[in-house]
């Protein structure tokens, strides 16, 4: 793998973990309530809002694809012109680890893990977590349910532990995850929400003022108002 950086932006790398956008196989507590299709495509508008703003903001963007052998329909979904690799191992955070791995044998000191569910990311949030990268350890970013969007890790204090095991999908993953990170030193962003429900859709919705605000709010049943 290899990725352009500017001198803002050397060796450090940032990397969205996405799915291939099939229906049944993405956002299924939101299917639960909309279906498989409906929830496919708020998946797939999404998680493309976030590759194009990160995208148009310089920051060193890749894309971390599953499964393997999907590669055409993760083009077809996110666009050809971004670096992508596909991901490796049997759980979600064995894939992780040997992204982490691979990109910093790479050559790459910083980077950082986003989640491809949280439209109000900015790309500010992002910047500031390969900065801070610079003087710690390692960087979460935490979601109000218990979860978190973002995680990252200066190369020589990667520790694959904090990935490993994990109960993926729970309101404890954050707290699990930072206690098994207590020997370094983390800094903590900014909470954002990310978006698994039909309760959190709606609620993005309601907040408004966000460019995909008017494309989603056609999911939301009853049409949950929001401002432009």
């Amino acid at each position: 793998m290899s990725i352009r950086n500017d001198d803002m932006y050397d060796e450090c790398a940032a990397f969205i973990v996405v799915k291939a956008p099939v229906p049944g196989g993405v956002k299924t507590r939101l299917a639960s309530s909309i279906g498989d299709e409906a929830a496919c495509e708020v998946y797939r508008i999404i998680a493309r809002g976030m590759v194009d703003s990160l995208k148009r903001s310089g920051i060193p963007l890749m894309l971390a694809f599953y499964p393997r052998g999907s590669e055409e329909m993760i083009e077809d979904a996110f666009g050809c012109d971004i670096p992508r690799f596909p991901q490796r191992g049997s759980n979600l955070g064995e894939r992780l680890c040997n992204a982490f791995s691979d990109l910093f044998e790479s050559g790459m000191d910083r980077v950082v893990a986003i989640s491809s569910d949280v439209p109000e990311l900015s790309p500010g949030i992002v910047s500031e977590a390969l900065d801070a990268l610079r003087s710690y350890d390692a960087v979460i970013g935490p979601c109000p349910d218990g979860g978190f969007y973002l995680i990252g890790f200066k190369k020589e204090a990667f520790y694959p532990e904090a990935l490993r095991g994990q109960s993926w999908g729970s309101s404890s993953v954050l707290d699990e995850t930072m206690k098994r990170m207590s020997g370094l030193h983390v800094h903590v962003l900014p909470p954002v929400y990310d978006i698994d429900t039909l309760e959190d859709l709606r609620a993005f919705v309601e907040r408004g003022g966000h460019d995909l605000v008017r494309e989603l709010r056609r999911f939301v049943p009853g049409g949950a108002g929001g401002r432009q």
